[in-house]
């Protein structure tokens, strides 16, 4: 089963994983207007499209669920489990403090505070140590407005 998405049909079961162009993001636009799709095989192909598109037809297809709409409310206090925790300790001592995850999904911690551009949290001082990028961690949405503090994860 092929999906469209902007001007291509693709098999969505050989998509990896979608993200906007980061030049557009970089210059402040709300939605790309070209996303690149990177294939399962390695390829990759560059389309004319917005990543409301792309999500849009990949959950017609019911290949991913809008996650907005199928979850309830959860105001329970967040249980990290022992590697978690372990793990945060970790990235605390290497003086990491925030967690942000892209809206491609992709999950960084920062040593300074970072600033949302539309789409990649990015590190405020550019000739500071960066991101890095990690695993796990899935109660960090891709829609938190926003980072993470460490410490307050780890009650500090």
């Amino acid at each position: 089963m092929l999906i469209k998405i902007g001007n291509a049909l693709v098999d969505p079961f050989e998509i990896v994983a979608i993200a906007p162009d980061r030049d557009e993001c970089l210059l402040g636009y709300e939605k790309a207007v070209l996303i690149r799709i990177e294939l399962r095989h390695g390829g990759s192909l560059w389309i004319d499209a917005t990543m409301d598109e792309a999500e849009a037809a990949l959950i017609d297809a019911g290949v991913v669920t809008d996650l907005l709409t199928d979850l309830e409310p959860d105001d329970s206090p967040l249980q990290l489990t022992d590697e978690e925790s372990e793990r945060l300790r970790e990235l605390e001592s290497y003086g990491y403090k925030y967690l942000a995850r892209d809206k491609d999904g992709k999950l960084y911690a920062f040593q300074q505070k970072p600033e949302y551009g539309g789409f990649y949290w990015m590190d405020p001082d550019p000739a500071g140590a960066g991101a890095l990028r990690i695993d796990g961690f899935s109660f960090i949405g891709v829609d938190d407005n926003e980072p993470v503090e460490i410490c307050r994860l780890l009650d500090c």
